[in-house]
C-alpha cells in the first residue's frame, strides 16, 4: 500500500489559491490594514510549519506542495505586516513576531475545535446549556432538587452547577463561563439584568444555653462586646449587616470569618461566638433546640436575592424554568422566606 501523501497538483493549486485570493480580498480591514480575519487553513499550515522547521515535512503533513507553503506563509506575513520565520537551506526559525504570532494561533485553532465539538454536540442531540452559580448553601439545599426538575422538562439538557459567592460568579457572567447566578442583591450595573427570587432574614444564632437565647431586648453595648462569626469582610452580607447595624452605633466584634456555612454552624454549637446566619440555613437545628435564632439588633435584617444574567443575553427556557422553580420550592420550604412583593422595612438589596 502507497503510504505516501497526496500532493495536489499544480492546476489545483493554482485554482485553490485563486479562489483563497478572491476570498481574502473580500475579508474585511482594520484601520491599521491588517485583515480582522484569517484563512484557518493558512493558521493551520502556519502552526505545523512551526513545529516541523521545515517546508518539504510541511507540505507532506498537509498533503500540500512546497510552494503551496511558501506561498501561505508569505501570504500571512503580508497579512500581519511582519515577518514571521527565518529561512535557510535546512529549517526554519520563527522569528520573535513570529512566536508570538503562534501564542494566539495556537489559541485560535483550539477555540475553533472547541466550537466544532459543542455543535456537533447541538447537530447531534439537540442539546442545550444551563450553566450556573449559587452560593453553596443554595446548592445544598435546593438546587439538586430544582435542577431535576429541569432535567426532567428538558432530558438532554447540559447542566452545570458552579459553587461560587457573588462576586466571583458576576466575574463568571462576564468571562462567559455561567449565563445565569443565583444571589444576593441586585444587578450591580446596566450590563447585566435581575429577576427577584425571594427575601429571607439574616439574625443571631447562638447556643440555647447563651445568655442572648431569652426574648429580652439586647443593650447594643452588648453586641459590641460579643465575639462574633460572620462572612468575610468586603463581602455583600458582610456589607449588609455592617449597613443595617450602623444607624444604632453598633459595630460587631468579628473574631472569625468563613464563607462556610456548615462551619460557622458548628463554630457556634462549640461556643467559639455568636453567629450572624440566615434563618433558612438552621432550620433542621432550630427545630431539635440546638440553636437560637434572634433579630439582628432592633429591627429584621431582609436580605434580596435574585437570578442574574447578562443583559445582552436572553435567558432560555431551561434556565427560565430554573429561576422559577428555586423562587416556588425556597418558598415553600425555607422558613423565614418572604416573596418580592411582600413589604418589608429593610430589603438588603
Amino acid at each position: 500500500m502507497n503510504l505516501r501523501p497526496a500532493i495536489v497538483s499544480d492546476d489545483d493549486e493554482a485554482q485553490g489559491q485563486r479562489s483563497e485570493f478572491f476570498a481574502e480580498a473580500l475579508q474585511p480591514k482594520s484601520k491599521s490594514g491588517v485583515r480582522q480575519l484569517y484563512n484557518s487553513r493558512h493558521l493551520e499550515i502556519f502552526r505545523i510549519l512551526a513545529w516541523n522547521k521545515n517546508f518539504t515535512q510541511t507540505a507532506l503533513t498537509a498533503r500540500i506542495s512546497q510552494s503551496a507553503v511558501s506561498n501561505i506563509i508569505q501570504s500571512l506575513e503580508k497579512e500581519t505586516g511582519c515577518r514571521l520565520v527565518e529561512r535557510n537551506s535546512r529549517n526554519v526559525t520563527l522569528t520573535p513576531s513570529g512566536e508570538q504570532f503562534l501564542h494566539h494561533v495556537e489559541r485560535i485553532l483550539k477555540e475553533m475545535v472547541s466550537a466544532g465539538f459543542v455543535l456537533e454536540r447541538l447537530r447531534t442531540w439537540g442539546q442545550v446549556q444551563l450553566r450556573a452559580a449559587a452560593p453553596a448553601s443554595l446548592c445544598e439545599k435546593v438546587m439538586p432538587q430544582c435542577l431535576q426538575q429541569v432535567r426532567r422538562q428538558y432530558p438532554v439538557c447540559s447542566i452545570t452547577l458552579l459553587s461560587a459567592d457573588r462576586d466571583d460568579a458576576l466575574e463568571h457572567l462576564l468571562d462567559g463561563r455561567i449565563e445565569l447566578t443565583l444571589t444576593t442583591g441586585s444587578e450591580p450595573d446596566e450590563r447585566f439584568e435581575c429577576y427577584p427570587l425571594f427575601y429571607d432574614e439574616l439574625g443571631f444564632v447562638m447556643p440555647p444555653d447563651h445568655a442572648w437565647a431569652s426574648a429580652l431586648p439586647m443593650h447594643p453595648g452588648d453586641i459590641t462586646a460579643e465575639p462574633m462569626i460572620a462572612a468575610p469582610r468586603d463581602s455583600h452580607t458582610r456589607n449588609l449587616v455592617l449597613h443595617h447595624l450602623r444607624p444604632d452605633q453598633i459595630e460587631p466584634n468579628v473574631l472569625i470569618e468563613s464563607n462556610s456555612v456548615p462551619a460557622i454552624r458548628d463554630m457556634i454549637q462549640r461556643g467559639m461566638g455568636v453567629g450572624i446566619l440566615p434563618k433558612w440555613c438552621i432550620a433542621l437545628e432550630l427545630a431539635r433546640g440546638e440553636l437560637v435564632f434572634q433579630t439582628l439588633g432592633k429591627r429584621p435584617l431582609r436580605r434580596k436575592w435574585s437570578a442574574i444574567s447578562l443583559r445582552a443575553k436572553r435567558l432560555s427556557l431551561p434556565q427560565t424554568m430554573l429561576v422559577a422553580e428555586v423562587r416556588r420550592l425556597c418558598l415553600e420550604t425555607l422558613p423565614g422566606v418572604l416573596p418580592t412583593d411582600h413589604p418589608v422595612s429593610n430589603n438588603g438589596g
